[in-house]
């Protein structure tokens, strides 16, 4: 809202201007229908509510209004009535007459269109005998035409099966020969190569070493082998048969084997070989003798 007097901005709620002091003017409005009144009119120029006036005065206002337009219309002439509703009822014949003109004129074109149509078709009988033997003609070059493209076809898919079987044959052939070798392969690096004469040649060597061995060691300590034993759990070998007063030559570990030339007077200690050649004594409950 905006002062009448200056243009400065207001609100709605304002009843001065701050900028130049007017005082603002609420519109007027009927309060009957609402509508916005005039200034300096007595009537609302909507309803026709008497402005400022109290309902009641305002209803017989309004009922004075309603008498005097029944009045106006009872004073219209029946002549006038009857020229009214024979016009209106002649416009409407009228409307109804050209409607159906207009549709009988589109009936008659679309009967004219026929007409024509259906003489176009109508040939006569040697027209007709032409058009058949030019159609039966067309026909059998057409015949003739997809029968040898028929046949072309045909034999092109019998040469293109047969190269393609030909093609699966030969990789299925390769295939299997793969797979045959490749079976082949695996079971001959599976099976152990025997060689019967080199086994008895090392097993001969190993046992002429063996009592080579045997005899060296006897010889070299003046004693006879009688056998091999096995250390069943950790043992001490001492220089003598005895736990007092004797020195410990080595730990024997469990698993170990040695040979052994005899045993102790009281057969308590086994005397073994050692690795050097000299001679050791490990207790008989730690051992298991062959």
């Amino acid at each position: 809202m905006k002062c009448k007097n200056c243009g400065a901005g207001m609100l709605d709620s304002d009843q001065f201007c701050a900028q130049c002091g007017w005082k603002v003017e609420k519109e007027r409005r009927c309060s009957d229908c609402g509508t916005v009144l005039r200034e300096g009119v007595k009537f609302c120029h909507a309803c026709g509510r008497m402005v400022g006036a109290s309902e009641d005065a305002s209803d017989k206002r309004r009922i004075s209004l309603d008498l005097v337009k029944e009045q106006a219309t009872l004073d219209i002439p029946i002549a006038d009535i009857e020229k009214n509703i024979l016009q209106e009822t002649a416009q409407e014949l009228g409307a109804v007459s050209a409607k159906k003109a207009a549709q009988k004129k589109m009936e008659m074109a679309e009967a004219k269109s026929e007409r024509k149509a259906v003489k176009a078709a109508v040939q006569s009988p040697e027209q007709r005998r032409k058009k058949k033997v030019y159609k039966e003609e067309w026909e059998e070059e057409d015949w003739d035409a997809e029968e040898a493209d028929v046949n072309e076809d045909d034999e092109d898919y019998e040469e293109n099966s047969h190269n393609i079987m030909t093609i699966v044959s030969v990789v299925m052939a390769l295939l299997i020969f793969v797979i045959a070798a490749f079976v082949v392969f695996t079971m001959i690096r599976k099976q152990p190569i025997k060689d019967y004469g080199a086994n008895a040649e090392s097993v001969q060597e190993e046992t002429e070493n063996g009592a080579s061995d045997d005899e060296q060691a006897g010889s070299e300590t003046g004693m006879q082998v009688i056998g091999t034993l096995t250390i069943v759990s950790n043992v001490n070998v001492r220089d003598n048969p005895s736990t007092e007063g004797t020195n410990i030559i080595k730990v024997a570990k469990a698993g170990d084997m040695y040979q052994y030339c005899g045993k102790s007077q009281d057969d308590n200690w086994y005397i073994i070989l050692l690795e050097d050649g000299s001679t050791g004594y490990v207790f008989k409950d730690y051992v298991s003798a062959e």
